[in-house]
């Protein structure tokens, strides 16, 4: 049996949702507030067993508007293992969803749909529903369910504890309880008879007595006390060792904590029905993330449902089973997704391209400069990305932006590209400006873009590489002949044309603070010899150290927030702009 349809009316962020899950295994992510605990509590609700918990509050109503019904229905498939009496509640439907009156074709779906509303004065009503009539829904008949929910405020400590409603406690009596009882008498008998033996001890029990005289007393003792078979009260606890060091439980970190309740509850949860698990990283650092995911994957049970905000957890499982979260639906990765974005974004950037889901605008830029460097300018000056809600995304060249552009449009978020503008570029150019939301053509290399940056911090450039290795390849070019090389180094020609159009000697050049009096000389040394993702990351860090941003960086930055000053338009185009230093 599994959830085939939930659909949510009213509840919280969800004014109307529908949603048909993977009936083994769901992946669930979004921003904060797109509505995944909401959907974990509205299932909980529907299958609660609680005599308390029966009647809504107005900030469950949709925009708090109590004049509109709540209304909560789970369709449920595969419901042969139901009880005779759950299964009366049948209904049968056709391949679009729609109710049909019996199955004499066989061609029909069985159904059992069980809903929660909400009534009169806010209260909970829950039912089987029927197209001819409802039937009440009894707690034994969502019990049935076997659904179990784990928040995402799990307390290790309590779960982990001997409390007889502890994980651990349900897991461990029928196994060491009988055991550990015994220990407890043999423990209380040693104990009491050291007690009772005392000098100490009774000298001072004695002295109660001049409090006054109770018949049926003759003496006080102090005692162990039994713990009448309820070893989970008697004073244990479960604790850590390492070494000859023996630690309690509560005194292991956060993360450790929580990392042995999931190892917990997962070997408690095999087999079971239905489980919704909230925020499975929750405390843990990424490589017990990691850990933990490679577990519950493994994990048996009817049907699995798991919240993340964690790019590691999520890129684990199969796209199949990945949703994004909206107010409305859960959308699969896989149905939005064409074989050719598919493809490429699972070979290189399954990853990133599940992080930038989860922010509303995404900025893709080319390389590794752009992507190293953009990161270190944004988080150490001003203009963050993040206070944008921009994630950036690197394509690996021209060719892939169409993938990404669509891709990313398939989930409604803003996208933005970043392009270089070089002489191949108007066919992406095009593209882009027809696909994206804004598109921005740098009218510079970034190595220009960032040339005035570079002058005073030049002399670092040889923590990277040293100074005499760029002037031998300086010198190397100056005496380059093309015509003694059948296939001709454009880049060196054009490097030495402009050697030897500015009578530059290069001998004379002996630093890097030299070389920042010819611009083009030291782009082309930026270009050939920094151009790597580790290059570009440093060379950033450089720049600011110094008090100036990068002039194109503010400029970008300034055009994507909302108030901004705007960039100037590039001719023939209405959100295609350019960008220069």
């Amino acid at each position: 049996m599994h959830i085939y349809k939930i659909e949510i009316k009213n509840f919280r962020n969800f004014e109307c949702f529908s949603w048909k899950p993977n009936p083994e295994v769901n992946i669930l992510f979004g921003h904060n507030g797109c509505g995944k605990t909401n959907l974990a509590e509205a299932l909980s609700l529907v299958f609660s067993t609680s005599n308390f918990e029966t009647h809504f509050e107005l900030s469950d109503y949709y925009l708090g508007d109590d004049k509109k019904q709540i209304h909560i229905q789970v369709w449920f498939d595969d419901v042969s293992s139901l009880s005779t009496a759950i299964s009366e509640h049948l209904q049968h439907i056709n391949e679009n969803d729609q109710f049909i009156m019996d199955d004499t074709q066989g061609n029909g779906k069985a159904i059992i749909i069980y809903q929660l509303e909400s009534g009169l004065d806010h209260t909970m009503e829950w039912s089987f529903y029927q197209q001819i009539q409802q039937s009440f829904c009894k707690i034994k008949d969502r019990r049935a369910i076997d659904f179990i929910h784990i928040d995402a405020n799990r307390q290790p400590l309590k779960e982990v504890g001997l409390q007889t409603r502890s994980a651990f406690y349900k897991m461990a009596q029928d196994t060491i309880g009988a055991e550990i009882e015994k220990i407890s008498q043999e423990l209380i008998g040693i104990a009491n008879d050291k007690l009772s033996t005392s000098s100490v001890i009774n000298n001072y029990l004695e002295t109660l007595r001049s409090l006054g005289s109770i018949d049926i007393i003759e003496k006080y003792q102090l005692l162990l006390k039994n713990p009448e078979s309820t070893w989970n009260s008697s004073g244990y606890e479960l604790g850590t060792s390492i070494g000859n060091a023996k630690l309690s439980f509560e005194r292991q970190s956060k993360g450790i904590q929580n990392l042995f309740l999931l190892l917990l509850m997962k070997k408690r949860l095999e087999g079971s029905g239905i489980v919704f698990i909230e925020e499975l990283e929750q405390n843990l650092e990424p490589k017990y993330q990691r850990y933990i995911t490679d577990k519950y994957r493994q994990l048996k049970v009817g049907q699995l449902f798991i919240t993340s905000h964690s790019p590691d957890i999520i890129s684990h499982f199969d796209y199949e089973s990945i949703c994004v979260v909206s107010s409305r639906t859960a959308t699969q990765l896989l149905s939005r997704l064409g074989t050719a974005e598919l493809k490429e974004i699972h070979r290189m950037n399954k990853h990133e391209f599940i992080s930038a889901l989860m922010s509303s605008c995404v900025l893709l830029v080319e390389g590794d400069s752009e992507y190293e460097s953009f990161p270190v300018y944004s988080y150490n000056f001003e203009s963050a990305l993040s206070k944008y809600d921009i994630d950036l995304v690197k394509i690996g060249g021209k060719g892939k932006i169409e993938q990404y552009v669509k891709a990313f449009k398939h989930f409604d978020k803003k996208v933005y590209v970043l392009l270089d503008n070089d002489p191949d570029a108007t066919a992406q150019i095009n593209m882009a400006s027809a696909n994206a939301d804004a598109v921005f053509l740098s009218l510079n290399s970034y190595e220009d873009l960032i040339l005035s940056n570079i002058h005073p911090v030049a002399e670092k450039l040889n923590e990277l590489v040293d100074f005499s290795i760029i002037k031998s390849k300086l010198i190397d070019i100056g005496s380059y002949d093309p015509e003694l090389h059948k296939n001709k180094d454009v880049k060196k020609m054009a490097v030495k044309e402009h050697i030897v159009k500015d009578g530059i000697n290069v001998s004379a050049v002996e630093s890097y603070t030299d070389l920042c009096k010819f611009g083009s000389l030291l782009s082309y040394v930026l270009h050939d010899s920094f151009a790597s993702a580790y290059f570009a990351r440093s060379i950033a860090y450089f720049i600011i150290e110094s008090p100036d941003q990068p002039i194109f960086f503010k400029r970008l930055m300034e055009h994507m927030s909302p108030m901004g000053q705007k960039l100037e338009n590039l001719d023939g185009y209405t959100n295609v702009y350019k960008l220069n230093g």
